[in-house]
């Protein structure tokens, strides 16, 4: 018995010595090498106009609304995601009400500093998808999107986006939509938490 308690004391002495030995991980450093996934949030919101091509005219200037949930994978400084906004997007307030989004995206980001604690970029987003329920006739809408200006930080594992603004553009072809369209510019806020 006495030589098996001083096996599992060596033991575990052995091993406390080896764990207080091994270098502390510093959750601030990261830098955005290999392949990583995320998951993060999107806040945004600014002016819409609908606009009728058939009749050639444009509805009155709306605000619009969105919230989503966003996942993916950053490949270096590339980012590939989903972004999901179930019955959160408020298209304009003339719309009987929220609407599904969905849309798949290709970020690319320019650093303009990069360290492994901190990181400041310029990302340019396109994305397609689409915008049903809740949108006129019941019809879903394709939908694109670009960003071009913005700025984007990387605070260890954490990535804080805005866009400003970030441009959508939905369109439903055919006759009983009247070829509707939707330009919408939404300043926007992202947070994602890299793993």
């Amino acid at each position: 018995m006495r030589t098996a308690l001083a096996v599992v004391g060596i033991a575990l002495v052995t091993f406390s010595r080896a764990a207080s030995a091994a270098p502390e991980r510093d959750w601030m450093t990261f830098e955005l090498k290999g392949v990583h996934p995320f998951a993060g949030i999107g806040v945004m919101g600014g002016p819409s106009l609908p606009f009728v091509a058939n009749g050639g005219r444009a509805g009155k200037m709306d605000g619009s609304f969105l919230l989503s949930l966003r996942g993916g994978i950053y490949a270096g400084r590339n980012e590939l995601a989903l972004e999901i906004s179930p019955m959160t997007y408020l298209v304009g307030t003339q719309l009987p009400g929220t609407s599904f989004q969905l849309a798949f995206t290709y970020t690319g980001l320019v650093p303009l500093f990069e360290g492994p604690k901190l990181g400041v970029y310029w990302p340019f987003r396109i994305g397609y998808g689409f915008v049903a329920a809740n949108m006129p006739h019941n019809a879903a809408f394709m939908q694109l999107r670009i960003d071009i200006f913005g700025v984007a930080f990387r605070v260890g594992h954490v990535m804080l986006e805005f866009s400003l603004p970030a441009f959508r553009y939905l369109y439903s072809p055919g006759d009983v939509t009247g070829n509707a369209m939707f330009f919408s510019w939404l300043p926007s806020m992202q947070a994602s938490y890299v793993f």
